[in-house]
């Protein structure tokens, strides 16, 4: 009796410790899920690591490469400058008012096989989340690149405007690293700050109309790269955006 008494205290005794070592794995899983999920909100709203900021420069400058080819290409259709367009079910305010042909449409993937990319929530910044253009690529109306195409650093005539690509209040690592890659800056150094207004004020899409603008960048006819905006004009202070020309008229 005492024997079988014994066995039963250790495979009791068996069992109680099963119980707890599962509970141990269960408590160590659920530490690791919460661990994820922190880095995760993390990535939205705060730091990430070089390696995802490395790879969102890369994909951004790749994205506003293929919008510029599809610009290229919608002109070599022979799409007038007026007649490019960025209508997409993802954005709103981008008809053009010219009417033009499908294949100056550079999101219709029968005339050009792109899609509209919505940049990722780890690349921004979201303590600009609440601003009118955060999360969405922005073809700007009326903006002149200074040292672009035929106007030199006459920006007044609307002939001169460009057709230029925003994304922004991305996060201050992305930026750096598209300047490090388009040889812009040196590693970690900080954007060039913008001198005036980069956009315009009233966020206007472009929808086949070059008239008003601002200058973009006295930076000796650069075509793309990051800035951070002027406390005093548009886009405010301690914000960084991202601009591509997609065609310098």
């Amino acid at each position: 009796m005492e024997t079988r008494h014994n066995k039963d205290e250790i495979t009791r005794h068996a069992e109680q410790g099963s119980v707890i070592y599962f509970i141990f794995i269960a408590v160590a899983l659920f530490a690791a899920l919460n661990f994820a999920v922190s880095n995760i909100n993390r990535g939205s709203s705060g730091d990430i690591t070089a390696e995802v900021a490395g790879l969102a420069a890369s994909e951004i400058i790749q994205t506003a490469t293929a919008y510029k080819n599809a610009v290229r290409n919608a002109r070599i259709e022979g799409c007038a400058d007026t007649d490019i367009s960025f209508e997409s079910t993802f954005l709103s305010g981008y008809v053009n008012t010219n009417n033009p042909p499908d294949d100056c449409k550079i999101f219709d993937r029968s005339a050009n096989g792109i899609t509209y990319t919505q940049p990722e929530a780890k690349w921004l910044d979201s303590a600009n989340s609440g601003d009118n253009l955060y999360g969405q690529w922005y073809f700007a109306q009326g903006v002149c690149a200074e040292d672009v195409g035929s106007g030199g650093t006459d920006c007044d005539e609307d002939g001169y405007k460009d057709l230029v690509v925003f994304l922004p209040f991305l996060k201050l690592s992305v930026c750096q690293i598209i300047n490090e890659r388009m040889g812009i800056t040196v590693k970690k150094a900080p954007p060039p700050v913008e001198t005036g207004d980069a956009w315009r004020t009233s966020d206007d899409p472009f929808t086949g109309d070059y008239s008003g603008g601002d200058i973009i960048l006295e930076r000796d006819g650069a075509l793309g790269g990051c800035f951070e905006g002027n406390g005093a004009n548009t886009p405010p202070d301690d914000t960084y955006h991202f601009f591509q020309v997609l065609m310098s008229r």
